[in-house]
């Protein structure tokens, strides 16, 4: 599987930790030049992107483009499938052997367009049934929003409906991923996830973030999920939801990290 990792060309910090991290793991892996300010002011004169002319912040931008060249890279290129990371991720210690098993499902014909192998430590909407990849990590498909776009495996023809998605969105490319329509599109959660961002951990922090986690925190990502919790039927409200996914074949979930953060 081809591994690439967004990365800014001065961040040499993130560089080196996701060089530690992806050769515990024993791969090989390329990096892929993040799109700094000039790029993303160069390639918006060309480009007719609704975010890059939007209400997305500069760091966002970037992170949209340098994914969206990921994409566009593999549709040239021709690449079946590939795993995409941001540069402040952390692995759980056994990630190989599940990386493995998933490797091993694809070869025997899983039809995908994503495959998300981190988590934003919240609670999400699957398919109750699922694919077993062990003992400890199973496979559903996601059914609701999901964020953060750090660590994901995508497909050829998930690159091309990504690329068609971002033409008309106007949100950061984890909210156009994992939020919104996802029955057109063939997303799987890990559950647990071998994967999540350096800011969200609790100990083992290196204090590196990400591109987007400079001007967007998890309690921004929230805040609007965070209003509706506000309102006095939430109850009646959450109860009503989890009895129609119950009624679809969904369930709620915690996402949460394989490792204790």
């Amino acid at each position: 599987m081809k591994i690439f990792v967004i990365n800014l060309d001065k961040s040499t910090d993130r560089l080196s930790h996701m060089t530690r991290q992806i050769e515990r793991l024993g791969y090989a892996w390329e990096r892929f030049p993040a799109c700094g300010p000039a790029q993303v002011e160069e390639m918006a004169k060309a480009l007719a992107l609704p975010l890059l002319h939007g209400a997305c912040t500069m760091p966002e931008k970037g992170v949209a483009l340098s994914h969206y060249a990921i994409w566009n890279m593999m549709l040239d290129e021709g690449i079946d499938h590939a795993l995409v990371l941001e540069d402040d991720v952390h692995f759980c210690h056994d990630a190989k052997k599940h990386l493995e098993s998933i490797n091993e499902e694809i070869a025997r014909g899983l039809q995908f367009d994503i495959i998300k192998i981190e988590t934003f430590l919240a609670g999400i909407f699957v398919d109750r049934e699922g694919i077993r990849l062990s003992d400890q990590a199973e496979l559903h498909r996601l059914r609701s929003n999901h964020g953060g776009a750090a660590a994901y495996i995508i497909s050829r023809e998930g690159c091309r409906k990504m690329i068609a998605r971002l033409a008309t969105a106007d949100r950061a490319v984890d909210l156009v991923m994992f939020d919104g329509d996802l029955e057109s599109m063939r997303v799987f959660q890990l559950h647990p996830a071998l994967c999540i961002q350096d800011f969200l951990r609790k100990q083992g922090k290196t204090g590196i973030v990400s591109t987007v986690g400079m001007e967007r925190s998890e309690s921004d990502y929230h805040s609007a999920w965070l209003e509706k919790l506000k309102s006095p039927f939430r109850g009646g409200y959450y109860f009503a939801q989890t009895l129609r996914v119950w009624g679809d074949g969904q369930m709620k979930i915690r996402s949460r990290y394989k490792d204790r953060i």
